[in-house]
């Protein structure tokens, strides 16, 4: 009895290690799926701020340039693209988790931009005229947005110094040096109150990249040469011998390339007609030695020693001691954005180091169709907005959204604030086309 009582016992206290066992990895296992699921969440609500941000801008950039809209086909297409802009930047809100209740002023804004801008549309599709009160609420829309996006830059930058919980803070359960860390409820209810004065009631050059899913015009009859002939090629563009450069591959998108490399440079030949696409450099530029416009003067020499001739710079920026500028081609005095390379050269000693021929690649072809008259140009300038100044106008040749092209008048304006704005009329309807705003700083002229 003695012996069965003893081996009782250890059974229990077996059964009751293996018990605490299992437990234990349960509460282990648990605590990890607990600790992932809660880093899963905070991911999901640190992609929402930032998707909120980015919304937030965009319809900023949009609202201004409704700003400069006069036509209906233009209204229509700003008031879709506002509505859409609203609408994801309020699916991000309602990402935030239960912490959008102190966003509410924000989710108001947003329904607010995409039923005004809607109403506008639908007045301008039955030949309503949009009145000045009216621009007026549009501007008070920019201007809160802009405030808007202040905010959530703001509370992005905490996010990404690791200032920012989108958890309750237990203030008892942190050291007591570590860092200032911000709940985003609070942050939240801090955004709303700085906008709390709310009323009731959006590069490297325009156009530059309308080039995916095409076909080339300009290599479409050209015949296919072989790797060898494309590498006689490269050396000539990079002025080194046939035996320096390496083979690198292949490119099969819609430009089908050879690829060879030398001594840091990538070069892409085309397979069809042995143009050079693009050439690349893995040198770092030094101290600057050269103003922008000598860097174009340059890039434009360069050019014509290739072979490529009326090609006018239209815009550039500066990054790390190098300028990328933009040259498009005139077809007699109408500029052709579709048909755009890009020159890099270094400001510390004019080398090229960096060159892109696709857009021209893809859209260049004989235009000899073209209409121009300075007539239809007066016409056009009917359509610019009252709110805006005309400085200067050119026939300007632009993508669509079709992938196809158009011809246009392209208006250089000044707003009532200076900035300057392009707006493109279509010579035979006299509706815009498209219109952007130019800023200029010390890295260049950049569109959006």
């Amino acid at each position: 009895m003695e012996y069965k009582t003893r081996r009782g016992k250890i059974r229990v206290i077996s059964f009751c290690t293996a018990l605490f066992l299992v437990l234990g990895i349960w509460a282990v296992t648990a605590t990890v799926k607990q600790t992932r699921y809660a880093r899963i969440i905070t991911a999901s609500r640190q992609q929402a701020l930032s998707d909120l941000g980015t919304y937030m801008d965009q319809i900023e950039t949009s609202l201004t340039k409704g700003l400069y809209c006069s036509t209906e086909p233009m209204i229509a297409s700003l008031a879709s693209t506002l509505w859409r802009e609203s609408t994801g930047a309020k699916t991000s809100l309602s990402h935030l988790g239960d912490d959008e209740i102190h966003l509410l002023g924000t989710y108001k804004f947003l329904s607010q931009v995409g039923d005004y801008t809607m109403y506008l549309s639908r007045k301008a599709a039955v030949g309503g005229e949009i009145t000045q009160e009216e621009y007026e609420n549009l501007k008070k829309f920019k201007e809160y947005a802009e405030k808007y996006s202040q905010q959530i830059d703001y509370m992005e930058e905490l996010m990404y110094a690791n200032a920012l919980s989108f958890d309750e803070i237990d203030a008892s359960l942190l050291d007591s040096d570590a860092p200032d860390i911000t709940n985003f409820s609070d942050a939240a209810s801090d955004s709303e109150k700085n906008v709390s004065d709310y009323p009731t009631l959006i590069y490297d050059g325009p156009f530059s990249d309308n080039i995916d899913n095409k076909e080339s015009e300009l290599l479409k009859s050209e015949k296919e040469i072989s790797r060898e002939e494309a590498r006689k090629t490269a050396a000539s563009f990079l002025g080194a011998s046939t035996d320096s450069l390496t083979d690198a591959g292949e490119e099969k998108n819609n430009l089908p390339s050879y690829v060879f490399q030398s001594e840091g440079k990538t070069i892409a030949v085309t397979k069809k007609g042995g143009y050079v696409r693009y050439m690349l450099s893995d040198t770092f530029s030094g101290e600057e030695a050269m103003s922008s416009s000598e860097a174009i003067d340059l890039a434009r020499s360069f050019l014509e020693k290739i072979g490529y001739l009326n090609m006018r710079d239209s815009y550039y920026s500066i990054s790390d001691g190098t300028a990328i500028i933009n040259f498009a081609y005139y077809e007699g005095n109408v500029c052709c954005y579709t048909d755009l390379i890009k020159v890099g050269i270094s400001l510390d000693n004019g080398n090229i180091v960096s060159f892109d021929a696709t857009g021209y690649l893809m859209n260049h072809k004989p235009r000899s169709t073209l209409q121009t008259n300075s007539e239809a140009a007066e016409l056009a300038k009917q359509s610019i907005s009252r709110m805006l100044n005309i400085k200067s106008w050119k026939y300007a040749v632009i993508p669509t959204d079709g992938g196809q092209e158009k011809l246009t008048v392209e208006f250089l304006c000044k707003s009532e604030d200076n900035t300057d704005v392009l707006v493109y009329i279509d010579p035979v309807t006299l509706e815009e086309v498209e219109i952007l705003l130019l800023t200029y700083s010390d890295n260049g002229i950049l569109t959006k």
